[in-house]
């Protein structure tokens, strides 16, 4: 099991980041010493066509992760980036709604939707010969200028 995460700024410097990865079953966690991505983005969208994930252990052995996402869950649904509905909000003792998407047609640059989380196909390459295959999820939320990603203004999409 792999668990990634980075926030950076607008330079691409992460502020926020950390690897660490986890055997099924028993055996202990590895805190990786270092861990850097980088994404190709489906055109017209801030969400990934692809990725892939770096990192090596305090031993120096590299391990990565490339990930292919198949389709989006829009997390507008649990309230991110809605516009009514905006996680955290109060809304009152009880209040109940929900919307329906037709994910064909959602517009994939409007603000609620560049908020994802994608099911992807993923292989982790380690050292002496790992290779693993399986599935996982890449949470994307991408706003604002980002340089390595060419993203020159707030809401700018991949070319």
């Amino acid at each position: 099991i792999t668990l990634y995460h980075n926030n950076a700024d607008e330079t691409g410097r992460p502020w926020n980041t950390h690897a660490v990865m986890a055997p099924v079953g028993q055996g202990a966690v590895v805190h990786m010493e270092a861990c850097r991505s980088r994404i190709s983005y489906k055109s017209g969208t801030r969400h990934a066509a692809a990725a892939t994930i770096e990192m090596h252990d305090s031993r120096g052995a590299a391990y990565s992760v490339e990930l292919k996402p198949q389709w989006n869950f829009y997390m507008s649904g649990l309230g991110y980036t809605h516009p009514e509905w905006g996680h955290g909000r109060l809304h009152g003792e009880i209040r109940v709604a929900y919307d329906m998407l037709d994910t064909a047609k959602v517009d994939t640059s409007a603000f609620p939707y560049l908020h994802v989380q994608a099911f992807c196909q993923a292989i982790l390459r380690g050292a002496d010969g790992l290779q693993r295959e399986g599935c996982g999820v890449l949470e994307q939320l991408v706003i604002g200028p980002h340089a390595p990603s060419g993203f020159k203004e707030f809401m700018d999409m991949a070319k």
